[in-house]
């Protein structure tokens, strides 16, 4: 087989004026782009109004934040007030149980005065009567309990009578 050469191919020459246009196109890429992002940046603001700004209805508004504070202020006065009544109350009140801590106070000031000649008796040497001591014990404790079981009583009472 003959070996054929190839002849070389003609190169196509485009014209002068194409060569200036795409290097004029190729410089100007650059631009376009800036000119692309720039207008997604903001704008230049507009000078800002000095003029004060309506707002509809900001009278109506003001009346109303007006009317809540004074509601809100009416309220807490009025707790307080309760709350100053509720305490002036639960101070003054003679309670049972203030009766009945009475009782108990008055009872154990007895049995300690009844127990001051055995302790002086026992300073000196002689021995404590352990018998009278568990008597004068039992009747202190006998009475604070049976005071304790009518002053719950009696509050439960007062409190059911109280919130009817």
């Amino acid at each position: 087989m003959p070996n054929k050469k190839k002849q070389p191919t003609k190169r196509k020459t485009s014209p002068k004026s194409l060569e200036r246009d795409v290097k004029k196109a190729v410089n100007s890429i650059p631009d376009l782009i800036m000119d692309e992002k720039n207008s997604f940046l903001p704008k230049e603001e507009t000078p800002v109004s000095t003029k004060p700004i309506k707002i509809p209805y900001q009278h109506k508004r003001s009346f109303v934040w007006i009317g809540v504070a004074s509601l809100s202020v009416l309220v807490f006065v009025m707790w307080y007030a309760n709350m100053k009544t509720i305490f002036q109350k639960i101070r003054l009140a003679d309670t049972a149980e203030a009766t009945v801590a009475e009782d108990v106070m008055a009872d154990f000031e007895e049995a300690i005065a009844s127990l001051r000649p055995q302790t002086e008796a026992a300073e000196l040497g002689t021995p404590p009567d352990t018998e009278a001591v568990r008597q004068i014990l039992g009747v202190v404790f006998a009475a604070a309990s049976s005071s304790a079981d009518t002053a719950s009583t009696t509050s439960s009472t007062t409190s059911a009578m109280t919130s009817l």
